[in-house]
């Protein structure tokens, strides 16, 4: 009977153990869930990219002008973030010095051959050599020549006892060239030179005051040359009798090697003046793009990519710009070797297959 009650006491102490610890165990806080991850921050928008403001010495008005005017234009609407700004200067021929001062990232500028050699030389009237110009691209090939409106002057040899105009300021480049070959000639003497504005060449030779003038075209030169308006007007008011005359290729070729010259000699072919059907002796003149050395690869890389794809756009601008392609971009660059052209330039050119065959079978090379 005891040992009965003594077990009942047992279970009964296990049933109150239990049910305590039920209660204890159910009226526990269900314990905190654990915190949610915070969520990973936002990136940050890049950044746009920088606008990189570049000058570009565009020459005096007229075609190196408007050649500068089309490509800052055609740069700036379809680069995302190159801005260029065309400037007029009072000619190419300040632009060396020019670029020199400013930071090469920059500043681009329009050159031409005569200006380019001479400045290299540090011939008068640069101070001193400028070697570090590098050419991007040969935008617009031309001719230097001789034009009358007598038909017995047949060449500059002929010219002793007339008046010859050229253009303004002092002996160099084009300049040298016309009085080193008077001299070589042994006429210096014998001619009088006016040095006389573009217009006012042309309307000198229309009016009788001088009996022979520079001929300026653009055009390739392996084809018709293209008027321009001072020449059409003089055209005009003498029923196309306007004749060639020949710059002595065998004189020039002297000339070339006192003065130090590397420049391209031509012949216009027929046609290129409506009543001259006699081929005549020429200088070739190359208008293009230039840079200084120290200009960033990959800025340069950018510009030429980006001028020679668009390069059809040059003639909605002005229409014989329609000349201007890719291909005439490297065909008519007026270097003697790779090294005259931008690392950055020639790297695209080689890019796309362009360089050397296109420069080594162009015009420049093969008139030189």
């Amino acid at each position: 009977m005891e040992r009965r009650k003594r077990m009942k006491r047992i279970v009964y102490c296990l049933l109150a153990v239990m049910l305590a610890a039920g209660l204890v165990l159910g009226c526990a806080p269900a314990p905190a869930p654990a915190p949610a991850p915070a969520p990973a921050p936002t990136p940050a928008p890049p950044a746009p990219p920088e606008t990189v403001e570049i000058e570009m010495l565009g020459g005096a008005p007229g075609i190196d002008m408007l050649l500068s005017t089309s490509f800052a234009d055609i740069v700036t609407k379809n680069h995302p973030r190159l801005n260029m700004s065309p400037v007029e200067t009072v000619d190419s021929a300040t632009h060396y010095p020019m670029a020199e001062e400013r930071d090469p990232n920059k500043v681009l500028f329009e050159s031409n051959t005569n200006d380019y050699i001479s400045a290299r030389l540090g011939m008068e009237p640069w101070p001193k050599k400028y070697t570090e110009t590098r050419w991007i691209a040969g935008w617009m090939p031309g001719v230097v020549g001789f034009i009358t409106t007598d038909p017995d002057i047949k060449s500059l040899a002929d010219c002793a006892g007339k008046t010859l105009g050229i253009m303004p300021g002092p002996d160099v480049g084009t300049n040298l060239l016309v009085v080193e070959t008077l001299r070589e000639l042994g006429i210096y003497d014998q001619v009088t030179i006016k040095r006389l504005g573009f217009d006012e060449m042309h309307w000198a030779l229309r009016d009788g005051l001088v009996d022979v003038i520079h001929l300026l075209s653009i055009g390739r030169w392996d084809q018709p040359l293209m008027g321009q308006p001072m020449l059409s007007e003089v055209l005009a008011a003498k029923d196309d009798e306007i004749y060639g005359v020949d710059w002595p290729h065998d004189a020039l070729r002297k000339v070339f090697e006192k003065v130090g010259f590397s420049r391209g000699l031509t012949v216009a072919v027929p046609g290129t003046l409506p009543k001259e059907t006699r081929p005549f002796e020429l200088t070739t003149l190359v208008l293009g793009l230039c840079c200084q050395a120290g200009a960033d690869e990959e800025l340069i890389y950018e510009i030429t990519k980006l001028q020679t794809q668009h390069a059809y756009r040059f003639r909605s601008y002005f229409f014989p710009f329609f000349q201007i392609t890719s291909e005439t971009m490297v065909e008519f660059m007026p270097v003697d070797s790779e090294e005259e052209v931008h690392p950055g330039a020639l790297r695209y050119y080689k890019e796309v297959g362009l360089w050397p065959d296109a420069w080594e079978n162009g015009l420049w090379l093969q008139a030189k």
